[in-house]
């Protein structure tokens, strides 16, 4: 079963980019997160929706 929040540390490790990434992606508003206490948490959803909106083709 897929976990539903990640922590931005989780989360660029999933993604293959930096924590400081995920960070601006949040404080930008390209990432969309939820607020739990002080800290925030990245739907895995969330994430894939990203990278898809991000791929680039191959094709030439």
């Amino acid at each position: 079963m897929t976990r539903l929040l990640y922590s931005a540390r989780e989360a660029a490790a999933i993604m293959g980019v930096g924590r400081n990434t995920v960070e601006d992606l949040w404080n930008t508003g390209q990432l969309a997160y939820v607020r739990l206490g002080r800290g925030r948490k990245v739907f895995h959803d969330e994430m894939v929706r990203w990278i898809t909106d991000h791929q680039e083709s191959s094709c030439r």
